[in-house]
């Protein structure tokens, strides 16, 4: 037996090993999913709006710009929703299905901490549900599936 100390090794993956978590198949004719979408920094605050819609056999996105503004209210300040903007609206293919399962599963591991941008997801749909915050800075779902569907990165 040697009396040595013990070494600890965190690991960061860029992807998991596997994804099971598929909320898509679950989605009957016009179900949705919303992913709404908030992001502060020092310099930015930008708030959009991914929506899902299985029509038939195929799959809806749409992108949302959300229009802000700040109340009073009681003392404090609100933000408040004054309508979407609907920009760009795809029919999704095999690769951005892919990609929306890896979001999927990967938004579970996200983490609160260690950066000046807050990202916080805010996902609702039939059979998902999911409020997370990502401070990290070290992933961009919201910006990796704005890519993949719509093919801009912002």
């Amino acid at each position: 037996m040697t009396d040595q100390e013990t070494n600890s090794i965190i690991l960061c993956p860029d992807k998991l090993l596997n994804y099971p978590q598929n909320t898509l198949s679950k989605l009957q004719d016009q179900d949705t999913i919303a992913i709404n979408f908030h992001s502060q920094g020092c310099f930015h605050t930008t708030v959009s709006k991914i929506l899902i819609i299985k029509q038939g056999d195929k799959y809806l996105a749409r992108l949302y710009d959300v229009n802000w503004g700040y109340v009073p209210k009681k003392k404090r300040t609100k933000m408040v929703n004054r309508g979407d903007s609907l920009v760009k609206s795809v029919t999704m293919t095999i690769q951005n299905i892919q990609d929306f399962n890896r979001f999927e599963n990967e938004i579970n591991f996200v983490n609160d901490g260690g950066c000046t941008t807050t990202n916080w997801y805010d996902i609702k749909g039939k059979y998902l549900n999911i409020k997370a915050t990502d401070g990290s800075c070290s992933w961009s779902g919201f910006y990796y599936l704005r890519k993949s569907f719509f093919g801009d990165k912002e």
